[in-house]
């Protein structure tokens, strides 16, 4: 598993968790740490 933080845009609140993937609920800054070739998509959804 991978470390993922998320950066509230709202309130400037960090919150990191161990896992594959992250569901946002508002603006967020998402910050993986990950190589990148281990990346195989991304796509912002609306």
């Amino acid at each position: 598993m991978s470390q993922i933080s998320v950066i509230s845009k709202l309130t400037g609140v960090e919150t990191t968790t161990e896992g594959t993937q992250v569901t946002l609920s508002h603006s967020s800054i998402v910050e993986l740490k990950v190589e990148r070739a281990n990346v195989a998509d991304f796509a912002p959804q609306r």
